[in-house]
């Protein structure tokens, strides 16, 4: 066959292409080499092609790569394959080989092209092992581990966000993450990360709420390194999710500790303090009173003489009230703690309560079935509990809903108790539906001399109760919203059996 027009033979045309392709060609008849152009002597390190003639070019193969010779003697035509080749310097090649079936002068043969993919197969290997240690490393890390394609907006995860957080996945949208962000930082977090892919940022990192499969909320410090192309645009971005639940519960235990801490010290100036002008103003009381009294038994029928005088003894009373309030809160009586019956005390209180709630108050118990036993001293919490029943009392005065509650486990968040140590406590709640306690002051109304009644308080109540509580190894903590009312819950430490 020869090409049109042309003085040269066809084969003549084929056969200088061949001797100048890169790619290495052989062609073997019988499992014997009839031909190889020079690429293929360069490749197997030959003095020239005539060096290979009436050898198998199967031969060349490693050891390792017989299965790969197998499947192209078994199969010409049907792919390439990878393959090492030991050349005859005794150096390796990694090469990939394409056989297809060929007629030479009526004999059925075969014609091999080797391509040199040495520079493939070691970058393909290179990118193996830098996976492998990167899932080493993100199963020696407790962090759950992502990558973020930008262009498919796919994210994959390693196997810990199944361990940390629950979640079998392993690869999502990037909606899919962004749905189970707290609802209160959502739009922070998106927006801050929206800002560093836009703004050419490498790095991007947030702290916020996260959900769990159970449902529950971890804190989450999350980091992530953007992979840019050479325009800069961002192709990519890997990074951490850090669970920081912990280490936040520590901080805010730290803080609320801080507080507590800088009002202890508060209390104990304002004691020292309270506790002088409590004695002297007592005497100054003591010397009133028996004035008024005479003053009011010799008003006989004038009015005008006994109204003032019944009202000085009123302030007498009040004021030795607040006297007594002010050493009791600067010297405590010791608890004695005995075991009590949370149950019993709370039947107590029941009677009580309907018995000074008054009109339009409806008073509802709920009282658990088993019995509960907490130590402490019964006198002193009866005493606490009555004056947060009369404080719910008057947050209703149109009436309302007030609800003594006892229970044997702890449902209120509390920055003071682990989740572990909760079980030591039972709980003992007063609860009003009054127009609740103002945010901006309810971090106040633990203080001493801090009230929200117009006429009245004396300011000491709520302060002498958290004394008391805390007196008994317990907490006092509260709870509100407003125009839904208050709660107040008594933590107590249950008897160790």
């Amino acid at each position: 066959m020869h090409t049109k027009d042309s003085s040269r033979p066809a084969d003549c045309v084929f056969r200088d292409i061949v001797e100048r392709t890169p790619d290495a060609v052989a062609i073997q008849a019988d499992d014997r080499v009839i031909y190889a152009n020079p690429a293929m002597a360069t490749l197997l390190a030959a003095s020239d092609s005539g060096a290979l003639i009436g050898r198998d070019m199967f031969e060349f193969a490693a050891p390792a790569s017989r299965p790969n010779i197998e499947r192209l003697r078994s199969g010409p035509g049907n792919g390439a394959e990878v393959l090492q080749l030991v050349a005859l310097d005794g150096s390796s090649r990694d090469v990939e080989v394409s056989v297809t079936t060929v007629d030479v002068d009526g004999t059925k043969g075969v014609a091999l092209i080797v391509r040199d993919v040495a520079a493939r197969v070691a970058a393909e290997r290179s990118a193996r092992e830098s996976q492998k240690r990167a899932d080493l490393l993100a199963r020696a890390t407790n962090d759950a581990v992502w990558e973020w394609d930008l262009a498919t907006d796919s994210v994959t995860w390693n196997r810990s966000l199944r361990d940390l957080f629950g979640w079998d996945e392993e690869r999502t949208p990037l909606s899919w993450w962004s749905e189970r962000i707290h609802d209160g930082d959502r739009a922070r977090v998106i927006g801050t990360l929206r800002r560093a892919v836009d703004a050419g940022d490498v790095a991007w990192s947030d702290e916020y709420r996260f959900l769990r499969a159970d449902g529950a909320i971890a804190w989450i410090l999350d980091r992530g390194y953007l992979v840019r192309d050479p325009g800069g645009q961002a192709v990519r971005m890997i990074g951490s999710m850090t669970d920081v639940s912990e280490l936040h519960r520590a901080h805010e235990e730290q803080a609320s500790l801080q507080a507590m801490l800088e009002q202890a010290n508060r209390v104990a100036s304002l004691g020292r303090v309270a506790s002088t002008i409590a004695h002297e103003f007592n005497n100054v009381l003591m010397a009133i009173q028996p004035y008024a009294e005479i003053l009011r038994r010799r008003s006989g029928e004038l009015p005008e003489v006994e109204r003032p005088a019944s009202q000085i003894l009123q302030a007498v009373k009040r004021g030795k009230r607040v006297t007594d309030e002010l050493v009791r809160f600067t010297k405590p009586a010791l608890p004695t703690i005995k075991p009590v019956s949370l149950n019993e005390l709370l039947a107590r209180l029941r009677d009580m309560t309907i018995e000074l709630s008054g009109a339009g108050i409806e008073v509802r118990v709920e009282s658990p079935a088993e019995e509960i036993m907490i130590a402490g001293d019964a006198a002193q919490l009866e005493q606490v509990a009555m004056n947060l029943i009369l404080n719910a009392r008057d947050a209703m005065p149109s009436g309302g809903i007030l609800t003594l509650r006892a229970a044997n486990s702890v449902d209120i968040e509390t920055p003071f108790l682990a989740s572990e140590e909760l079980h030591s406590f039972a709980s003992l709640s007063v609860s009003d539906t009054g127009d609740g306690i103002a945010p901006e002051i309810i971090d106040k109304i633990f203080e001493p001399l801090f009230t929200t009644k117009p006429r009245g308080g004396t300011g000491l109540g709520l302060a002498v109760a958290q004394q008391t509580v805390t007196r008994h190894g317990g907490y006092l903590l509260v709870s509100s919203e407003a125009g839904r009312g208050t709660t107040f819950h008594m933590l107590l430490p249950k008897v160790v059996c």
